[in-house]
């Protein structure tokens, strides 16, 4: 009897985790949806769908409609699941309905992740890992539709409950950008382009580049003798602790790497990540660039797309991976996750 007692408890705790983990995703993915309907509501052009689902691929097929039926699914998403994970309902008929949405959700995931593979077969981009975002937002929305459907029995709601997912989502929303970052910031978007934006990092007091800022600088170099681009935009500024300008020290290294002098332009302001885009979006339009590359270390990918697309350009990225362990990456990774929310919410609430 002891045993049977023993194993009843267990099963009882694993259902409670469960569902305690299965309200937290909800609640996140909810909020994180009629999020992205409010911004678009509020006209708001910066395509933040992009971070968990794309729907851009549905205007080939509904044109001008498609932003439409993006929205609409993600109140009605976004609706389900927050009243789901408040209140997980009993009612077959509502969880039917909720199950059905997050079903119709994760097709468009699926496509999503069928688009990418067809991308990385074709060589339109590389990625170390041929793991796309997609692939964890689909199987979350089926795994979340199955605890959805057999929510017959809750678990107690009481505050102990309440506080487990409260925290659950703030975890979830903490491994939200962590992961946009290992998987799109690393995924590489190199094509024919007109031009490639390097960001500067710190030089060294001999006026030569850090590590961080001599892999920017040979990812770039790299796209130049393959043909990729034929300007480099050298963009950085002069911090209070470094003997000259970032940009100089970043031009003198491609030149003595081949790249001819007259093939480098120069943006001596951009010592933020915000300077460098507003330095270079009048600049891409002077030149009448209609294709442009930015490379980073790949922490840095993420935001600076968000970034760029605030400004009304879709930018390709190319990221550096190099010594992650002695290039900064360990320090910079802490910094980049609460960055990648600001940026995300400048995107959706001011535009």
């Amino acid at each position: 009897m002891a045993k049977h007692a023993r194993r009843d408890e267990q099963i009882a705790h694993r259902g409670i985790v469960r569902y305690t983990v299965a309200r937290s995703l909800a609640l996140f993915i909810g909020a994180f949806s009629l999020a992205n309907a409010l911004g678009y509501a509020l006209g708001h052009s910066a395509n933040q769908n992009i971070w968990w689902i794309d729907f851009s691929w549905l205007s080939a097929w509904v044109g001008a409609a498609a932003e439409k039926i993006a929205v609409i699914l993600e109140c009605l998403v976004g609706i389900a699941l927050v009243t789901w994970a408040v209140r997980p309902q009993t009612d077959a008929h509502r969880r039917a309905v909720t199950v059905v949405l997050l079903v119709v959700m994760a097709v468009f995931a699926a496509q999503n992740v069928v688009s990418y593979w067809q991308l990385l077969l074709n060589g339109v981009l590389w990625h170390a890992l041929p793991v796309p975002f997609s692939v964890l937002v689909a199987a979350a929305l089926v795994w979340l539709s199955s605890v959805v459907a057999r929510s017959e029995v809750v678990a107690l709601d009481d505050a102990s409950s309440r506080t487990g997912i409260v925290i659950g989502t703030l975890v979830v929303a903490l491994v939200f950008p962590l992961l946009q970052i290992c998987l799109f910031g690393t995924t590489d978007y190199r094509r024919t382009s007109d031009a490639a934006i390097v960001l500067g990092a710190q030089v060294h007091s001999d006026g030569t580049p850090s590590l961080a800022l001599s892999e920017r600088l040979d990812t770039a170099i790299e796209l130049y003798r393959q043909g990729r681009v034929g300007t480099l935009v050298m963009s950085g500024g002069r911090g209070s602790d470094e003997p000259v300008n970032e940009v100089d020290a970043m031009r003198d290294h491609a030149v003595a790497n081949g790249v001819p002098e007259s093939a480098v332009l120069l943006d001596p302001q951009g010592n933020s990540t915000e300077a460098t885009v507003a330095d270079t979006v009048p600049l891409i339009a002077a030149h009448g660039w209609e294709s442009v590359i930015v490379t980073s270390s790949f922490y840095h990918m993420p935001r600076i797309k968000m970034m760029y697309l605030l400004q009304g350009v879709d930018v390709l990225t190319v990221p550096t991976v190099g010594d992650v362990l002695n290039d900064g990456t360990a320090q910079a990774l802490p910094r980049e996750i609460p960055a990648w929310w600001v940026y995300w919410a400048k995107g959706t609430f001011i535009g």
